[in-house]
């Protein structure tokens, strides 16, 4: 009976992972907006989350290494920084977008 609960059981570990990252998220999101004008605030990001995996000290325990956050951090990292070039690079393509049609308007007028 134990071995059938434990099998039941066993197969939520991605759902213990994902309510585990999303209580840390938000305090982690708390502390790195402070660094919300710096320009290198995809270096703070990822170096935050790095730094948080490494420094976490693993265990022994074989269980604790395969359900704990710690140990599957780097997953979540790389969806974040992809999310996060993903931004930055829709910020600049509007920015580009922008100067262009400017230039389009202002140059159908002047030929006009």
């Amino acid at each position: 009976q134990d071995q059938n609960f434990s099998s039941i059981v066993m197969h939520l570990w991605s759902l213990a992972l994902e309510m585990q990252f999303y209580f840390v998220v938000p305090l982690i999101f708390l502390v790195v907006n402070l660094f919300d004008n710096s320009r290198h605030r995809l270096i703070v990001h990822s170096l935050f989350f790095a730094e948080l995996s490494i420094f976490v000290e693993s265990s022994s325990n074989e269980s604790r290494q395969f359900y704990l956050l710690h140990n599957r951090i780097w997953q979540f990292i790389i969806g974040f920084v992809a999310q996060e070039i993903d931004s930055e690079l829709s910020k600049t393509l509007k920015m580009n977008l922008e100067k262009m049609e400017s230039k389009f308007i202002w140059t159908t007028h002047i030929c006009s």
